[in-house]
């Protein structure tokens, strides 16, 4: 299993603390129930995957705080980034 941490209890994403290939079983630290998630594609060490499904228009929380919405349906075990993620900064 490779690691990945959860920083607050809603958080819908973690960060993989080294390099995933698809499928890799990740081992989730931190304030989730659940203590695996299956990877559905290869992500960048210290890059984010969904925790949970997230369907696209929602929040994407990271340490407590929103740090973007989803523009697409994000499925539990994705990487999460630019590609399917936007910034609401102003």
């Amino acid at each position: 299993m490779k690691p990945c941490v959860q920083l607050q209890a809603n958080d819908n994403v973690a960060n993989v603390l080294e390099a995933v290939i698809k499928n890799d079983c990740l081992s989730v630290s931190g304030h989730q129930s659940e203590d695996s998630v299956e990877a559905l594609e290869n992500i960048r060490c210290f890059h984010k995957v969904a925790l949970i499904d997230i369907p696209s228009g929602t929040d994407v929380v990271r340490d407590g705080y929103v740090i973007g919405r989803a523009t697409r349906a994000i499925q539990r075990g994705a990487w999460v980034h630019v590609h399917n993620l936007e910034s609401k900064r102003a």
